[in-house]
């Protein structure tokens, strides 16, 4: 009965804020009231109801987190295999899917290669490589900028300073998965973004599997 008071004390003080919001472009005066009767609300909660309203605040970033980690769950990202997948080839385009228990890879036709359950994962890590490339200034377009800024000197100078040369670095990330046997490890890459991204869902997902043995 107690917490059926709370919740409804709280879902007021929340209507009240958005409220408060929204009314703040039509009526400032109603808006202000609006959100003054939320922060009265919330200094009666947190003083009348601390433990409570922790315990709300708890389930609520709960919830949140969950939802957030479904969407991930059977989105499908583009990846490319380098090792470990016996029936595909090196540098074969796959799609990996994450389900709630497993990782599935499959090729452009739908056809599963792999599945490893989170519980038969040892452990997973991310590589990084680091290519340098040589990249050549041009003389000329120096040239005209020196010439622009500076003049004939400044002609000669930013000719003479496009003789140098600078390194390009470029990151590419891998993700190795770890099985019981060393041979059937499995590595793949993709875009960066995805790759960082699956490194932290199947770490997550492996950590949580760990946990329940």
């Amino acid at each position: 009965m107690q917490n059926k008071k709370i919740n409804n004390l709280i879902k007021i003080s929340l209507i009240a804020l958005i409220s408060g919001f929204i009314f703040l472009f039509i009526k400032i005066q109603v808006g202000l009231l609006f959100i003054f009767t939320y922060l009265i609300l919330g200094i009666f909660l947190n003083i009348k109801y601390p433990k409570e309203l922790k315990k709300f605040r708890e389930n609520a970033n709960k919830f949140a987190k969950e939802n957030k980690e479904r969407k991930f769950l059977n989105k499908k990202y583009s990846i490319v295999h380098i090792d470990g997948i016996n029936v595909a080839e090196n540098n074969q385009k796959c799609t990996l899917t994450i389900s709630p228990i497993n990782v599935i890879f499959t090729d452009n036709d739908n056809n599963v290669l792999d599945e490893i359950e989170f519980s038969k994962i040892k452990n997973v890590r991310i590589l990084q490589q680091i290519e340098q490339s040589q990249k050549e200034k041009s003389p000329v377009y120096r040239a005209i900028i020196g010439g622009v800024l500076l003049g004939p000197v400044g002609a000669i100078v930013g000719g003479l300073s496009g003789l140098t040369s600078a390194f390009k670095s470029d990151k590419k990330y891998y993700i190795e998965i770890e099985r019981p046997e060393p041979d059937d490890n499995i590595i793949f890459t993709g875009c960066n973004k995805d790759i960082q991204e699956l490194n932290k869902i199947i770490s997550k997902r492996v950590s949580m599997e760990l946990k329940k043995q």
